[in-house]
């Protein structure tokens, strides 16, 4: 049931025609303007919130580590396996819906507010193009891509820009090369002859791949955090500013939460 949801969660949003992920893709060209957070009763209770939320994952993750060992009472217990037991689709399908949001990633090089040079330009695109087509027959060769591109935004971009896309980008290649040979025979073939044949070097690999990205994606979010709101809270603003819906916590009625608590938060 959980593996279905999944699935058809995933085709939902790659039925979006147009998705936007990052705070600059929106105020591009904007005046940033300069304030302050205020360290008011609200924002303290954000931060007291957010303290609960990790001890709460803290106690959640040694209770499930003990419960190998432990016997818990039936409540406890119907926690721990809700949040205990994980979500492995047939086939690798969530593998496959990675691959296919990489093969959808045309018109920009990456994203709207990363502009090549003129100098830069044609390389970039051969090397997403590339990435993109070998997709289909290498995920190790598409992996190998991504590292470059990631290594490369630094160069190119100014780094605070780069940042913003280089932890997803090199996660993203590094679990390529990491999940390859376990979906794909011609990566199989390829790893026998750089001497990683063995079921149990792939499981292994395989395993490496979901912590590659679940590390990235972490350290992605703390750094667009950082850049994008706790470091220059302008730039959240503005887009609060000019989507107001977004903060909910105004539709819910709580008048006095401002557009810069819910930037904070």
């Amino acid at each position: 049931m959980k593996t279905r949801f999944v699935f058809i969660f995933s085709l939902l949003t790659l039925a979006i025609p147009s998705a936007q992920a990052h705070v600059r893709w929106f105020i591009e060209g904007m005046e940033i303007p300069s304030v302050n957070f205020v360290f008011d009763g609200l924002n303290s209770l954000t931060v007291a919130g957010a303290v609960a939320l990790l001890l709460f994952s803290y106690v959640l993750k040694t209770l499930i580590h003990k419960s190998q060992t432990h016997q818990y009472s039936p409540l406890v217990s119907m926690v721990i396996a809700v949040f205990s037991k994980p979500i492995h689709p047939k086939f690798k399908l969530e593998w496959f819906i990675l691959i296919l949001f990489l093969n959808s990633m045309l018109g920009d090089f990456l994203a709207p507010n990363l502009k090549l040079p003129p100098q830069g330009a044609i390389l970039g695109i051969i090397i997403q193009f590339i990435a993109i087509l070998l997709s289909a027959v290498s995920i190790s060769f598409t992996g190998a891509a991504l590292v470059i591109v990631a290594l490369w935004l630094p160069i190119i971009f100014p780094v605070a820009t780069a940042l913003d896309y280089f932890f997803e980008v090199i996660g993203v290649g590094i679990a390529y090369l990491l999940i390859a040979p376990s979906i794909n025979q011609n990566d199989r073939n390829l790893y026998k002859k750089l001497g990683i044949s063995t079921d149990i070097e792939i499981k292994a690999m395989s395993q490496s791949a979901a912590k590659v990205l679940r590390i990235a994606l972490g350290l992605q979010l703390i750094t667009l955090a950082l850049h994008n709101k706790l470091l220059e809270p302008g730039a959240a603003l503005i887009f609060i500013q000019e989507y107001p819906f977004y903060n909910f916590m105004q539709v819910l009625g709580f008048s006095d939460y401002s557009h810069l608590h819910f930037v904070f938060a």
